[in-house]
């Protein structure tokens, strides 16, 4: 089984149209047409032109045609961000409990044609200002088969667990006026993924968790002996350095910072950013460390074995490594190193060398979001995201 949709913003919408419409703007689309497109913000919205009427889904999201006969079909969208990874096993996953609705009419159709389902990757470059030669990328497609006659659409939303995590989609069932509903026949519900387990050891070891925030930026890993060198937010004479205006080591880390990045100071300081504006604590391991950031939880224990509990897959190891040299603080980007509280922030103390720096997944959604079960039977829900240091490496 197959989809259309894209992640990036230049994707989408996704439309119900004849043959000749897809090929014309696979050929060449107007920024007109484009921004008519992107201005369609309901589901099945109509757009009538020269080739006849467009049916529009808002946006990109990865769509499927499910046919049961030749007067009835299923179009499953994902509705929420979900992990590239999930995708192939959400559709993958079909079951007839997803069919069961509640379902409410949202339009009609007249089919007297085949029509085609397709991505148009279009209303992004539009809404940027693209030239019209830059706007004629349609992507796959495929044909709904159904026989000519008036046909009614429903919709259904629901949320199912696919492996660990939890998948938003929305259906829509397309079926012919006067046809019977088809039962939709397979495998029964999906399970619900089960909790992760939490040791006593994993609770004692997230008490001593030190957590700590920013005002909005990322946090960065400083090493002691450079902090005379990292201003943060202001110049060599203390004043506030707009990012608008001019160069400071904060904006640069702003700039860089993501899951984890390599960042380097006006004044070539090298700094370790973190993703923003999430509070991180440090947790030693035996090869190094991992920095765990708090997302979404009722407790520390909660995120601290969610990570623990991840196999050596789930980590995504980037193109650089982190060197040690000695003592560094876990410290707001924006903070001027020649002169801040130094008891606010934690001192991290690692073996001198090369460290791998990892990510928790990584592609797009790193962090984990699920459920974890502690040692007295209770369980939470967790999402956390972590960068992990691992060495040193020697030559």
């Amino acid at each position: 089984m197959g989809w259309v949709g894209e992640y990036h913003w230049s994707h989408g919408p996704i439309v119900i149209a004849s043959d000749a419409l897809r090929r014309r703007w696979r050929a060449s689309m107007s920024v007109g047409d484009a921004k008519k497109l992107a201005a369609a913000k309901k589901a099945f919205a109509r757009l009538t032109l020269s080739e006849g009427s467009a049916l529009v889904l808002p946006g990109g999201n990865h769509t499927t045609w499910i046919p049961l006969d030749r007067r009835s079909g299923y179009l499953v969208r994902r509705q929420k961000y979900l992990h590239p990874r999930y995708v192939e096993a959400l559709f993958e996953s079909l079951e007839p409990s997803w069919f069961e609705g509640p379902w409410k009419k949202v339009g009609t159709v007249t089919v007297d044609e085949d029509l085609h389902l397709f991505d148009v990757a279009a209303t992004g470059l539009a809404q940027h200002g693209a030239d019209p030669e830059d706007v004629s990328r349609c992507g796959d497609w495929f044909v709904l088969e159904l026989d000519a006659g008036r046909y009614e659409i429903h919709r259904s939303r629901m949320t199912l667990a696919v492996e660990a995590r939890d998948a938003e989609i929305e259906i829509f069932r397309v079926l012919r006026s006067g046809h019977d509903i088809p039962v939709v026949e397979g495998a029964p519900k999906p399970s619900k993924p089960v909790p992760l387990r939490i040791d006593d050891a994993v609770s004692e070891a997230a008490a001593s968790l030190t957590f700590v925030g920013t005002d909005g930026g990322p946090l960065v890993l400083v090493h002691e002996d450079d902090l005379p060198r990292w201003y943060g937010v202001v110049d060599e004479d203390g004043e506030f350095v707009d990012d608008a205006d001019g160069d400071a080591d904060y904006w640069r880390a702003c700039a860089g910072a993501g899951d984890a990045a390599l960042v380097e100071g006006c004044r070539g300081v090298q700094v370790l950013a973190l993703r923003d504006p999430i509070a991180h604590a440090f947790h030693r391991t035996r090869d190094g460390g991992i920095f765990v950031a708090w997302q979404g939880a009722d407790t520390a224990a909660g995120l601290l074995g969610a990570v623990l509990a991840q196999s050596e897959d789930a980590w995504a190891y980037r193109d650089f490594t982190w060197r040690v040299r000695g003592p560094a603080l876990l410290m707001d980007a924006n903070r001027d190193g020649r002169d801040f509280d130094r008891e606010r922030w934690p001192v991290i103390e690692l073996e001198a060398g090369d460290y791998l720096v990892a990510v928790l997944f990584g592609d797009g959604a790193h962090e984990f979001d699920g459920e974890v079960r502690h040692p007295d039977g209770t369980v939470e829900r967790v999402m956390v995201s972590a960068v992990r240091l691992r060495g040193p490496m020697t030559d």
